[in-house]
């Protein structure tokens, strides 16, 4: 059974005419207005487009969904489902009629399209790293370092400068592969009920259960 891929990518290298102290302040001043926007949403929902970059410049683009609600997610990318209640989660392969039920847990250092919106409150060094457009629209950039070892050097998040939401994020690997997840839409508080997040079995009795999660 495939796995989708959990990875995200963000930001712009640091300008080296401006004191890193004030790249920072000004870092934290923009995601403390980033913060106050999403904490006013209950449930959000985006659809997003995924590019990977190799050190060779070739690339591939995928599209998706994402529906948020605290903890809970759903995610429609790359072919499969994945429903998770903040407990558990179910990954659905509607090709091959089977779905995979797994404890909840974040692989350590990973980042998957349902951070794109909290990515910023994780332990990095962030620092303001100028201005870049995302879709013809002037956005904020913010260089982030990871404080532990990661498989990956920096990211970097892009803020749009009217709205402080949050447009792209890219994630820059050491072997130079880039990954960036693109918001191209956004709704925000959505009507969804919890068992939105939660697979059901009653209605999708034709699909194979397969339980990992004991």
């Amino acid at each position: 059974m495939r796995k989708v891929i959990y990875i995200v990518p963000l930001l712009l290298l640091l300008s080296f005419t401006v004191p890193a102290n004030v790249n920072g302040a000004k870092a934290a001043t923009i995601l403390k207005k980033v913060s106050a926007v999403y904490k006013k949403y209950k449930t959000m929902k985006s659809t997003f487009t995924i590019k990977s970059t190799d050190r060779n410049d070739k690339s591939t683009k995928s599209s998706g969904t994402l529906w948020l609600k605290g903890p809970k997610f759903k995610l429609d990318y790359a072919g499969q489902i994945i429903y998770c209640d903040g407990k558990y989660t179910w990954t659905y392969n509607p090709t091959d009629k089977e779905v995979t039920k797994e404890k909840y847990k974040k692989k350590k250092g990973s980042i998957s399209p349902s951070d794109i919106f909290s990515i910023y409150k994780r332990d990095f060094k962030n620092a303001y790293s100028g201005n870049s457009k995302v879709s013809g629209i002037n956005n904020y950039v913010i260089k982030m370092v990871p404080k532990k070892r990661r498989n990956y050097s920096y990211l970097k998040l892009y803020v749009n400068q009217k709205t402080n939401k949050i447009s792209k994020l890219s994630q820059y690997y050491k072997n130079g592969t880039t990954l960036s997840v693109l918001v191209s839409k956004f709704v925000a508080n959505p009507k969804v009920s919890d068992d939105y997040f939660t697979w059901n079995a009653s209605k999708n009795k034709d699909v194979e259960l397969v339980d990992l999660s004991n």
